[in-house]
């Protein structure tokens, strides 16, 4: 027992120390610049759209906010460094749905989810398409089901690999329609539509991001969008709801803190980004990557990832998705 005291004392003053960095006073929050985490590789979309609403706070609080990318395991690499940080402020995670997958789709996580991190606010929404190549037979999600119940299991359809959202959004698809379409992971959604336009295979689930301006410039086919609206980077295209009851798979984005970071730190930042969604510059940005800037409360935040979690813990046990 004597032993056990130094330990106790030692995490007791941890503890304080942690608790002491969590109630500065924020009236000076930023004094230092602010480090923003993605958790995926640089140059995709998500260190554009950081930069879109990262920008003009820079200008506003006079500190720089600046992204670095931290990718592996799924995003999993950059939350938990992220959920690890000392809460001082400064250090901030802006991830996807991903977030809320990978407790289901991982054995084991070095952090929890809705423990380790605090929500600051959801930023924006995106949907994810179902394209398909020119040469598909099929035109509609009703043409789709038709033909996957003629030959099961013959259609194809790509994503940017196993377990992501996209994968996921075919298989909730299978699931409420009664269809079997083959699943063809890729290591990216660049890869999965290659090999749709060369024929290689049928249809692809990517992001409105990655495939808008080729479904404009009709290089691809639009079949459906995932979300519960359509979405207004493709304003013609329908949802899969409106063929499927009750199908919604929708591509969120949040930015979130180390768990004991100041309540008044997440208010102030929280509230920075409000004024955003009438930005002008940063609305016309966010609609060049077709995606809906979407700012909440943190409440809203911690309320999407707990349903979205439940929502794909049975999508994936269901499916029977293990990792690679």
């Amino acid at each position: 027992m004597k032993r056990a005291l130094p330990l106790i004392a030692l995490s007791a003053t941890l503890l304080a120390s942690a608790q002491s960095i969590a109630q500065t006073p924020v009236t000076n929050w930023p004094s230092k610049p602010v480090r923003i985490v993605i958790p995926f590789t640089a140059g995709g979309p998500l260190d554009a759209l950081t930069r879109a609403y990262t920008d003009p706070m820079s200008r506003k609080f006079g500190q720089p906010f600046l992204i670095e990318n931290k990718p592996g395991a799924g995003g999993n690499i950059g939350s938990d460094q992220v959920s690890k940080s000392a809460p001082d402020g400064y250090t901030f995670l802006f991830t996807t749905t991903a977030i809320a997958i990978s407790p289901s789709y991982y054995k084991s996580l070095a952090y929890n989810v809705e423990k380790d991190l605090a929500p600051v606010s959801l930023v924006c929404l995106s949907a994810t398409v179902l394209g398909a190549g020119n040469k598909f037979a099929g035109n509609t999600i009703a043409d789709l089901i038709r033909l996957a119940k003629a030959s099961p299991g013959k259609i194809t359809f790509g994503s940017s690999g196993v377990g992501t959202t996209n994968h996921l959004s075919g298989e909730l698809l299978k699931s409420l329609a009664g269809i079997d379409i083959l699943h063809v992971p890729f290591g990216g959604a660049a890869a999965a539509l290659t090999s749709m336009v060369g024929g290689q295979t049928d249809l692809i689930f990517a992001s409105s991001v990655e495939l808008a301006s080729r479904i404009k410039a009709g290089q691809i086919k639009g079949l459906a969008v995932t979300n519960a609206q359509r979405t207004p980077a493709l304003p013609d295209i329908p949802t899969i709801g409106e063929t499927v009851p009750g199908y919604e798979s929708t591509i969120w984005y949040g930015l979130f803190a180390p768990a004991a970071v100041s309540k008044d730190i997440i208010a102030k930042l929280s509230a920075e980004l409000v004024p955003q969604v009438n930005n002008l510059e940063v609305k016309q940005k966010f609609d060049a990557f077709g995606t809906v800037l979407m700012v909440s409360r943190p409440e809203v935040l911690a309320t999407k990832v707990r349903d979205e979690i439940a929502k794909w813990r049975k999508v994936i046990q269901a499916a029977n998705i293990v990792p690679e």
